[in-house]
């Protein structure tokens, strides 16, 4: 049986001695009694003891009974405490608004009586209990806080740490490739390199999918809005997926409304993602048919704003109608579905619902085995921009040059150092390399670059704490600093955004770094000329030369049905990148092989087009040959 604390309270030991009377009669070991006759006796007995209940008197020398109790309820440690006001019979309405306004619980009226003080110290030590239990909860809620926030707070140190250590390799794995895939001349060993990025890509995804979903969770992840261009960012899917789609012989058809507004404000980055998780699944899981991308949207009353829909769909393995729920689940795939021969971590749906969510989005799937599923998704307030405001560039038809603008890279691993070194080799700049933060330092005290490339993490003095010094000098404190990051947490961005002009991520893009130097240095643009062959012009020049020549050999003739059409009819079938450069390339050696000018041109047109993944215009280039095959052959 539980033990209850009673502190009584009065100047009149008498009075005390009845009221205990009165309460152990039928409570015997039921109570534990403590006894003040002063009210300061009683305040110190409250904060050594802490009572389960105080019954105190009202009038008291030196401090009364209301002056307790606003003492007790002034203190945090004891302000929990039920306290019972013991008064005279000519207690007032009033007198009890004074006492039950300073913190009392509940009154009796003197002379006490017995059933009444037992009814009401029994109600009031209910209350001590709850609000005990309250206190108690409160303590462990408090705990369980402060647990969760040291938790998030070590899994924020270790995904910021996580991201380091694996970005940074695979910083140098991807970025050396790339310039070796573009110093190589050997189709064998371009290859080979192919095989090295793509494997890199495919390793850094997956590392993407385990950052991403823990930023999700961490709440770290924010949706990153620019203008869109919506056809190329839908109509580079099948080209995305043009060697699984040939391998497996199942074609994706995308269909997009023609009359949806061309720029839209999205998250190209996270739509893309999205895409590419639920297109991949579908063509994984479908042995035969096709996958279809079917892009609508929704007019809204603003007029400015549209409900976009997105629908990817196949005719797969499907899905059991138990288990549709679990596969937006982080780490659950289909019960029975080989892990070995489909692969996968389980990470791509549930990061894809948690992405169309942050996006004010809702996503449905409809699934049945052996015929199919049906993933519908749906973001709402979609802005509208201006397509005149927002004409879209491609990088790979502008060569930046700079005018020799002096750099200052600050970076610990050489590996990193290299890549950005070989990045800028034909750029223009004068680059200049330290290791750490000191010695960073040291050199721009009588050095002055017109911008810095600053590493985060590094040995000694971090190149935030760099940066931040840099900024006090008044010499340097204008210079754009851009910092080259592993991590790209939210937290570490909003840092960052206080002292640095910019950031970038690694593994550090080749365009991406120099359009962002662009941003802050004086270059020049040289475009590089793409001369467009159009429909007209290649036909007329092969009708010009059969009218000069007559007739095409039957060589020619021949090679184009044994050698041409069958890539034609291929590609025709399902774009691929590889089937595309052999039918180029094929192109090109027949027709310096037979002197057709026209073939040549094409062919270095379609090279041109694939090399900048102009997705209309190789369909476009794809529907001519038909009429040049009837030309040549007829």
């Amino acid at each position: 049986m539980k033990e209850y604390k009673i502190l009584l309270v009065d100047d009149e030991p008498e009075v005390v001695r009845n009221t205990i009377n009165l309460l152990d009669q039928n409570n015997k070991g039921k109570y534990i009694f403590y006894q003040a006759i002063r009210a300061s006796m009683a305040y110190r007995i409250a904060c050594s003891k802490m009572p389960d209940l105080i019954i105190t008197d009202w009038v008291m020398p030196e401090m009364n009974g209301i002056e307790l109790i606003k003492k007790i309820k002034n203190n945090p440690e004891t302000s929990h405490i039920p306290i019972m006001m013991a008064t005279g019979t000519m207690m007032t309405i009033e007198d009890l608004d004074i006492a039950l306004s300073a913190g009392a619980s509940d009154y009796i009226r003197k002379p006490i009586e017995k059933i009444e003080l037992n009814a009401r110290v029994k109600a009031m030590l209910q209350l001590s209990d709850t609000i005990q239990t309250v206190k108690q909860q409160n303590i462990e809620l408090k705990k369980a806080k402060k647990n969760a926030d040291n938790a998030n707070r070590l899994k924020s140190q270790f995904l910021a740490n996580m991201s380091h250590e694996i970005r940074t390799p695979m910083n140098a794995i991807i970025g050396f490739s790339n310039i070796l895939q573009k110093r190589i001349e050997n189709p064998e060993q371009k290859k080979i390199i192919d095989k090295i990025i793509k494997s890199g890509k495919t390793l850094l995804e997956l590392i993407n999918d385990i950052l991403d979903l823990s930023k999700i969770e961490a709440g770290q992840l924010e949706i990153q809005k620019e203008p869109t261009d919506i056809f190329t960012l839908f109509g580079d899917i099948p080209l995305i997926f043009s060697e699984i789609s040939k391998q497996k012989k199942i074609p994706i058809n995308t269909t997009i409304d023609a009359s949806i507004p061309k720029i839209l404000l999205l998250d190209e980055l996270r739509i893309r993602q999205i895409l590419i998780n639920l297109v991949s699944n579908a063509i994984k899981f479908t042995e035969k048919g096709n996958v279809k991308v079917i892009v609508k949207y929704q007019k809204l009353p603003n007029p400015n704003k549209l409900s976009l829909q997105i629908e990817v769909s196949d005719t797969g393995i499907g899905i059991p109608e138990n288990q549709i729920e679990q596969i937006f689940e982080s780490f659950r795939q289909v019960e029975g579905q080989s892990t070995r021969k489909h692969g996968g971590t389980g990470l791509g749906l549930s990061i894809t619902k948690k992405l169309v969510e942050l996006m004010d989005g809702t996503i449905t799937v409809k699934s049945k085995q052996e015929i199919g599923s049906n993933f519908k998704i749906n973001i709402n307030n979609v802005e509208i921009l201006n397509e005149e405001k927002f004409e879209t560039i491609n990088n790979q038809d502008v060569n930046i040059i700079f005018n020799n603008p002096e750099i200052l890279h600050v970076e610990d691993i050489y590996f990193n150092r290299e890549i950005i070194s070989l990045y800028l080799e034909d750029k223009g700049v004068i680059l200049k390399e330290v290791e750490t933060g000191q010695e960073a330092l040291e050199i721009l005290e009588n050095y002055t670059p017109n911008l810095i490339l600053m590493d985060i993490q590094m040995p000694g003095i971090n190149g935030y704490e760099t940066t931040k010094i840099i900024r006090q000098n008044q010499r340097l404190k204008t210079i754009p600093i851009i910092a080259l990051t592993a991590n790209a947490t939210k937290s570490e961005i909003k840092k960052y955004s206080s002292v640095f002009d910019e950031y970038i991520t690694k593994p550090i893009d080749e365009k991406t770094l120099i359009n962002t130097l662009a941003k802050y240095l004086k270059h020049e643009k040289e475009q590089i000329i793409i001369t467009e062959i159009t429909e007209n012009a290649c036909i007329a020049d092969l009708l010009k030369q059969k009218e000069q020549e007559i007739y095409f050999s039957d060589e020619l003739k021949n090679a184009f049905r044994t050698e041409i059409e069958p890539l034609h009819k291929e590609i025709s079938e399902i774009l691929s990148i590889d089937a595309l450069n052999v039918f180029a390339n094929k192109n090109k050696t027949i027709g310096e092989k037979y002197k057709i000018n026209a073939i040549v041109k094409y062919s270095k047109e379609l090279k041109m087009s694939i090399n900048v993944f102009d997705l209309e215009k190789i369909e476009n280039l794809i529907k001519l040959y038909n009429q040049i095959i009837k030309i040549i052959i007829n």
